[in-house]
């Protein structure tokens, strides 16, 4: 901003001219702040002392919750609830929406093969969509709104998905599923 412009907002925003100023490092420090920059690098960035950024920070965070103290907590659970049901529906649409991809591969005797396979995204999108319901209902049960039995459910879940699975009689190894590929593409298949 120069000078002269800040000079003349005490007209426009009630701000003094050194008020203006202190607004505008107190927004470049939070901006610096949110990329990631220390303190030290934000006083060496702005030629200030490092206690004027962390008074600046503290000033930041007072505001800050002072504003949320203001918001009502419905309104906040249900904005939060409805932001995250809209990342699970865009995560489920881009799910159904992938396609699967041709690929050309090289089989056993050198020759070449095409095969379509699935959308290398698919089970990231699936992942996010399965990462915002959790988020949805972790955000109800802190709320008070549902029970907080769903956590034994949570964590049953959880060690379930980390114990590797245990192999049956049945199962055969990933080279027999290759070659059994390899044969169903040679005769001409598609899975």
């Amino acid at each position: 901003m120069s000078d002269e412009i800040a000079k003349r907002t005490p007209e426009i925003t009630g701000l003094t001219y050194e008020e203006t100023l202190r607004e505008e490092r107190r927004s470049t420090v939070w901006s610096l702040k949110v990329r990631g920059l220390s303190t030290t690098a934000i006083a060496k960035h702005l030629g200030v002392s490092v206690a004027t950024v962390h008074k600046d920070l503290n000033e930041i965070a007072a505001a800050f919750k002072d504003e949320l103290v203001k918001i009502d907590p419905v309104t906040l659970v249900a904005e939060h609830v409805n932001w995250l049901k809209a990342i699970e529906r865009m995560a489920l649409f881009e799910v159904a929406a992938s396609q699967k991809q041709e690929k050309t591969i090289k089989d056993a005797s050198g020759g070449e093969i095409t095969v379509k396979v699935s959308d290398p995204n698919k089970p990231k999108f699936l992942a996010i969509a399965v990462e915002a319901r959790r988020s949805q209902i972790k955000l109800l049960i802190d709320a008070g709104i549902i029970p907080k039995e769903p956590d034994k459910l949570f964590n049953a879940l959880q060690e379930y998905e980390a114990k590797p699975e245990k192999e049956t009689e049945d199962s055969v190894s990933e080279d027999q599923v290759k070659q059994s590929i390899f044969k169903l593409l040679r005769q001409g298949r598609v899975m």
